[in-house]
């Protein structure tokens, strides 16, 4: 899969696109791009899209890759590993119709299609774009309902992108196998006159699916820290070959703070929220491990709490803190610059 999924053979324009956390990021697209080649169509000057305003509502780890793929990231080796951010991407392309996109879906489908393709029979997916993806399908997977459709069959054999299609190779699926891991103060280089840490054990439960021919493994995850036989945190995510892929979500148990992050090929890339008893209090945007834009805290009644702007993870711009009172009226404005 090349890196950048354009159609370079068809004509190509630059538009910005603001995604949100004061960021506003350059995108090449043409006529496969959808919805956004319309509305660049209605841009004037340097006026950047919106990308609320151009994808349904769905979750942060499908429109992340989206973003990923308009900003022609690598994507050689970035794949969609798990059913509900499938969905959403499929959502993604139904709202847009960008067909760059669906060849980066389709990619992922094909790659993964054991554990991927039963979105094709989900009522969460529009009946047109079960309909698109089964043109794509080789003929040994089709269901009898479209075997039996001659409208289906006829539009089907008139395409030549689906009458080679690699899909699986040999697959092993391991269901919850768990794995158990100290880790010492003594293993951590701790020495005798630093504060005295409490060991703790790494309870690892992970239901797998992993195929041989390319080595490759994806887990979904759930970890859980132990104390002095007390859940300290949990963490769970999805990996594929060992790397973080997608949603990332860790908790701890006493101060009852979670943290819900996006991630990259173990690189995070979008949104970062973090809570305490499912009360929102930060959220940020990281940026290549970086975080960029806007961060926001809120006071634990949910009014804002302050504003900051970040560039390369550090504080650059406008800091604006909040009163907690009613409306959120601002009680400081401070700037910082040119601070490295």
């Amino acid at each position: 899969m090349a890196a950048n999924l354009v159609d370079n053979s068809k004509p190509q324009k630059e538009v910005t696109l603001n995604i949100g956390y004061e960021l506003i990021v350059p995108v090449i697209i043409n006529s496969d791009s959808g919805l956004i080649y319309t509305f660049s169509g209605d841009i004037r000057g340097n006026e950047a899209i919106k990308l609320a305003n151009v994808i349904p509502q769905v979750s942060d780890a499908a429109s992340t890759l989206y973003l990923y793929v308009l900003r022609g990231r690598d994507t050689s080796n970035t794949f969609i590993v798990d059913r509900p951010t499938m969905i959403d991407c499929l959502a993604i392309y139904n709202f847009t119709g960008d067909t760059n996109f669906l060849a980066y879906i389709l990619v992922s489908l094909f790659k993964f299609w054991t554990i991927l393709s039963p979105v094709l029979h989900s009522d969460k997916v529009s009946d047109e774009v079960k309909w698109e993806l089964w043109f794509h399908c080789p003929y040994q997977v089709l269901p009898d309902v479209w075997l039996d459709n001659p409208h289906f069959m006829r539009v089907w054999r008139e395409r030549q992108d689906n009458k080679y299609v690699r899909l699986n190779a040999d697959e092993v699926f391991d269901f919850e196998h768990v794995t158990t891991k100290v880790n010492t103060p003594e293993a951590n280089g701790a020495n005798e006159d630093e504060e005295e840490e409490i060991p703790s054990t790494f309870i690892e439960k992970s239901t797998s699916y992993s195929r041989q021919t390319d080595q490759t493994v994806i887990s979904v995850n759930e970890i859980k820290e132990m104390q002095d036989n007390n859940v300290a945190s949990i963490t769970n995510n999805t990996t594929y070959n060992g790397k973080t892929q997608g949603e990332k979500v860790k908790q701890w148990r006493m101060s009852g703070e979670r943290i819900i992050s996006n991630t990259i090929n173990n690189v995070r890339e979008g949104p970062s929220k973090s809570y305490v008893h499912n009360m929102l209090i930060s959220e940020s945007y990281m940026d290549s491990d970086v975080m960029e834009g806007l961060m926001t805290t809120f006071y634990d009644n949910g009014r804002v709490m302050t504003k900051v702007s970040y560039k390369g993870g550090q504080v650059d711009g406008k800091y604006v803190t909040y009163k907690d009172a009613i409306g959120s009226p601002i009680e400081r404005v401070s700037e910082y610059h040119d601070r490295w």
